[in-house]
């Protein structure tokens, strides 16, 4: 499977670069290196992905500092994909959670 060999390949950097992209709190050069990078071809989309589902699980396990709850609350959500991953998320943390 291609994501894990992506997750492998990734910087702690590049992954600091994109969360903070995808929370919104990039600074103006971050976010042209991500929106760049993202260009260049399919494996930088992959990591964004991978990186924004790490995101979306983390919150529905509630493993989020407060901050970063309220950044994904305020835009991250805003699109009916997002939504529904987050919907996913919650129902499988709920069915992880049963006895």
């Amino acid at each position: 499977m291609v994501i894990p060999q992506i997750a492998m390949t990734l910087l702690p950097e590049q992954e600091g670069q994109i969360r903070r992209y995808l929370l919104g709190i990039a600074t103006p050069d971050e976010a042209e290196r991500v929106e760049t990078d993202l260009l260049r071809g399919d494996e930088n989309v992959e990591r964004l992905l991978l990186i924004e589902d790490e995101l979306i699980a983390d919150y529905a396990l509630d493993a989020l500092s407060e901050h970063e709850r309220d950044l994904l609350e305020t835009d991250f959500f805003s699109t009916p994909e997002r939504r529904e991953k987050l919907t996913i998320a919650h129902e499988m943390v709920k069915i992880a959670s049963m006895p």
